[in-house]
């Protein structure tokens, strides 16, 4: 079910083959760069965790990114804009779109409870106030 196995941060990245460095090619939809909301096409990848990535081959970025799901993982990149050059950080949870999709609906049910729960206390307070 959900929570076990290994997975990644839904990002395609490709390697430019003169430089060698490795860039964002595609993020996947509901995966957690997509809801990092911080990630885009052609960020360049420097850093996995503390591990210098520059110029390694894709399947060394792929072992280190991919993990236990649920588990953190600290990318750096690196954004050229116009003239302006700078380096970010983003922490992600490693899980498939289906992964978050499924804590959202459990967080749904736990928001659900909660409320019930207020009521009910709400209801006992108010049955306490009339005696």
């Amino acid at each position: 079910g959900p929570g076990g196995g290994m997975a990644g941060v839904g990002i395609f990245f490709q390697q430019e083959p003169s430089s060698g460095r490795v860039y964002v090619a595609n993020i996947v939809e509901g995966g957690s760069a997509d809801r990092s909301g911080v990630i885009r096409v052609n960020d360049v990848i420097v850093k996995v965790d503390d591990e210098d990535v520059q110029g390694q081959p894709l399947s060394t970025l792929r072992t280190l990114i991919l993990g236990k799901q649920g588990s953190y993982v600290v990318l750096a990149f690196r954004r050229v804009t116009g003239t302006e050059l700078y380096y970010f950080d983003v922490e992600l949870v490693r899980g498939t779109p289906e992964y978050f999709e499924s804590l959202k609906k459990s967080q749904a049910i736990h928001n659900e409870k909660e409320k019930l729960l207020m009521q009910v206390r709400q209801q006992e307070q108010d049955i306490q106030a009339l005696r």
